[in-house]
């Protein structure tokens, strides 16, 4: 019965946390995933972290070319 439980409330936390996490532009799957096994403290994490902006996104694809480039 404890099994029961724990899938719907993992399935509520990963869909909350999967829904929170396309809004502030990060990753819905992984967040889904970290919702379903961590529950509340994983919607807690993300609810504390900024939103990510197109700036932040254009960043981290310059550091990725870089990367390559030296490599």
């Amino acid at each position: 019965m404890f099994g029961f439980w724990f899938s719907i409330a993992g399935l509520f936390f990963g869909t909350v946390c999967s829904l929170m996490a396309k809004e502030k532009g990060r990753d819905q799957k992984n967040w889904f995933i970290l919702g379903f096994t961590g529950s509340i403290f994983s919607y807690i994490l993300l609810s504390n972290l900024s939103s990510l902006t197109s700036s932040d996104l254009s960043l981290s694809e310059e550091k990725e070319e870089f990367c390559a480039e030296v490599y």
